[in-house]
């Protein structure tokens, strides 16, 4: 399964193992899309 996380205007696609990405403080979105085109529902993290 291949995860896709947004990052505003920037995806970065990410391997199923993938259990942490660096990135800079704010406040950002990301949901999960599966191999078919499935997204899950958007979550809302904040990164100090």
């Amino acid at each position: 399964m291949i995860q896709k996380f947004v990052i505003g205007y920037l995806a970065r696609v990410l391997s199923a193992g993938t259990t942490f990405a660096t990135v800079e403080p704010g406040t950002y979105t990301m949901c999960k899309v599966d191999s078919l085109g499935n997204q899950s529902a958007q979550m809302a993290i904040a990164v100090s």
